[in-house]
């Protein structure tokens, strides 16, 4: 499982990680003009719950003072709060997100699992912990999930794997490739891996 997002030097934080963040943004929505940029956080409020949670990522880091701690941790709390309104996408702040990760702004994502590099949640996504697994999911990088895809336990979802629309993963797919139905099922001729 080389592709999951492990240690703390994969997991992007701070401000030039939400720089990369919106560079990323920019392009996705292929904002190029100044009036674009500056219309993204609104046009695409999710970019705001990704910077939120990079910056609370900063705030808890090792070495930060406790002046640092205290006046950050209040400022993430107000913050995390008026993004997650506004974008309907809440982020567990222990969680590992990757870089170049895109999180649609229709409908609420929540994420209590790990997201590996460049990978897409399409919209009304949830990565959690299950009533019967505590463990938490993870996505290897450039994974998809469809609008209302669902992975819950300790699924590890391959690189370079699409989950269909509304699926729900319990259990962690034997290889990459389209994922569709109920109960999931590999879709021939989908997506395969580069």
């Amino acid at each position: 499982m080389g592709d999951e997002v492990t240690g703390r030097r994969q997991v992007a934080e701070g401000f030039s990680a939400i720089r990369r963040d919106f560079r990323h943004y920019c392009r996705m929505h292929g904002a190029s003009t100044l009036g674009q940029k500056l219309r993204l956080p609104f046009e695409a409020p999710s970019f705001l719950a990704l910077a939120v949670y990079r910056f609370g990522r900063w705030v808890r880091a090792p070495g930060r003072s406790a002046l640092v701690r205290l006046c950050g941790r209040a400022a993430y709390r107000v913050l995390l709060e008026a993004s997650q309104r506004a974008a309907r996408v809440y982020i567990m702040p222990g969680v590992e997100i990757g870089e170049e990760v895109w999180v649609s702004s229709h409908g609420p994502t929540f994420i209590a699992g790990n997201v590996g590099r460049g990978c897409t949640l399409l919209g009304a996504n949830t990565l959690g912990r299950s009533g019967v697994d505590p463990g938490r999911p993870s996505l290897g990088e450039d994974v998809t999930l469809e609008p209302g895809a669902v992975v819950i336990g300790t699924v590890h979802v391959p690189a370079h794997t699409t989950i269909g629309a509304n699926c729900v993963v319990s259990h962690s797919p034997a290889s990459s490739g389209t994922y569709a139905g109920m109960p999931l099922r590999r879709v021939p001729g989908g997506r395969e891996p580069p």
